[in-house]
């Protein structure tokens, strides 16, 4: 990346280990990485001293409250630019002032002091990467003025081939969640299965698969649903004929372009990143957070034929073939150079 970043160094801070999607993005223009060993507070606070001080550019895995006390107290160089990936429920839980308590797996309000602390450092930022027009959206209902890169996700090159090639079955009534716990919340557990309960009572054949690792609430135990763990997707994405997902700010939601990939139509609440695509699928496939509509907009597609569910399907794969990893790598490249140059001039 030196022909367009200059001698730049960049340094990604990030999980361990990092999302697949988030470390592609930091290789693709050449970032070190810096992995942050733990998430106990206090041993971060440890971590702080190690992270490299020579760096001119800062992409962190949302580790920015870290680097923006280093930068507050002179640590790093004066010129440093940092820039956040934002792909996790925060902001919207920020702007919503609730949160998910994983100790105790439950929603609380958003503690005071550790909402002001990141809200006076999202304004702190210099940049932003979003993953999705929702978290620019939200972003920028708590940072106005500094410079935001949209860029997608994508799905990855182990999948794609694979998906391409399923053949779901529409005629079905059963319907498929792909997604982890604990945060019941922000996946849209709780209204997913009060919505099937009433879809459950129109059509009795009716099944809801959730894929992933949950802890499960003895009130989600209800006829149809079934908690199915850490499963191989594909035999579920042969018997299924439409997916949902219901995020409560969801960043994107990867496994909606896999579940479109794969050709079951899927749909998606108006606060789910990956909205953006679904739209071009369907304007029916996306609904607010509404029980009522939801339910409508799932028995509307189980009540229509098969020739437009076949159609659907078909435009789910079009639209997600859009989202090939080498495509969006280069926009995403040529958007940060000029994230870089746009945050430079303005500082002149």
């Amino acid at each position: 990346m030196k022909d367009e970043l200059g001698d730049k160094k960049i340094l990604f801070i990030c999980d361990n280990p990092p999302h697949w999607l988030h470390e592609s993005y930091a290789k693709s223009i050449n970032a070190d990485f810096f992995v942050y060993p733990t998430k106990d507070h206090k041993e971060s606070l440890k971590t702080i001293v190690k992270i490299p001080k020579d760096y001119d550019i800062y992409l962190t895995e949302g580790f920015f409250n870290y680097i923006s006390l280093l930068k507050a107290i002179g640590c790093l160089k004066k010129h440093v630019i940092i820039i956040n990936i934002f792909s996790d429920p925060r902001l919207f839980q920020l702007y919503t002032d609730k949160k998910f308590n994983i100790k105790k797996a439950e929603l609380q309000k958003y503690p005071f002091i550790q909402k002001q602390i990141v809200k006076r450092n999202l304004k702190k930022l210099d940049g932003a990467i979003c993953i999705s027009e929702l978290s620019s959206w939200l972003f920028r209902k708590f940072n106005k003025k500094n410079h935001i890169l949209v860029i997608p996700a994508f799905v990855s090159d182990k999948r794609y081939m694979t998906l391409q090639k399923n053949i779901p079955r529409l005629s079905s009534h059963n319907i498929l969640f792909i997604g982890h716990g604990p945060d019941w919340h922000y996946k849209g557990i709780d209204l997913m299965i009060n919505s099937f309960i009433k879809i459950k009572k129109l059509f009795p054949d009716a099944k809801l698969f959730i894929l992933g690792e949950w802890i499960i609430k003895e009130e989600w135990l209800s006829d149809g649903v079934f908690f199915e763990g850490f499963q191989d997707i594909k035999p579920y994405l042969k018997k299924c004929s439409l997916s949902l997902h219901l995020g409560r700010g969801e960043g994107f939601g990867i496994n909606v372009l896999e579940t479109m990939l794969s050709g079951i139509p899927t749909i998606v609440s108006n606060y789910t990143g990956a909205e953006q695509a679904i739209r071009k699928v369907g304007e029916e496939l996306v609904t607010p957070l509404n029980e009522k509509i939801i339910v409508d907009r799932v028995l509307g597609y189980f009540n229509s034929n098969i020739k437009k569910k076949k159609l659907l399907s078909k435009k789910s794969r079009s639209v997600a073939r859009e989202f090939q990893k080498n495509k969006i790598l280069k926009i995403f490249r040529k958007k940060f150079n000029k994230l870089i140059i746009d945050i430079e001039r303005e500082r002149k």
